[in-house]
């Protein structure tokens, strides 16, 4: 995906983490760790404050974050049914 100061995504992500939203990164990946600070779109987003989450499918993903808005205090990585 092309990346400027002006088109993409980075600047809706920064417009949305000034208003308060809480972004996550997570991978579709089977193994591995993710490290979003070793990609340029990564690295920014790391500065805007997204967090990088856990290891996770992307359906365990969304249902974390419904539960993660839902109860403000439960931290994204904390495993709740053994999903982590």
């Amino acid at each position: 995906m092309p990346w400027s100061q002006q088109t993409g995504w980075i600047p809706w992500l920064r417009s949305q983490r000034k208003q308060g939203m809480c972004v996550y990164l997570t991978s579709q990946c089977e193994s591995g760790d993710l490290h979003p600070e070793l990609y340029k779109a990564g690295s920014v987003a790391l500065e805007l404050g997204v967090e990088s989450g856990p290891m996770m499918t992307p359906e365990c993903a969304v249902v974390k974050l419904m539960l993660c808005l839902a109860h403000p205090n439960l931290p994204l990585s904390q495993p709740l049914a053994g999903e982590l």
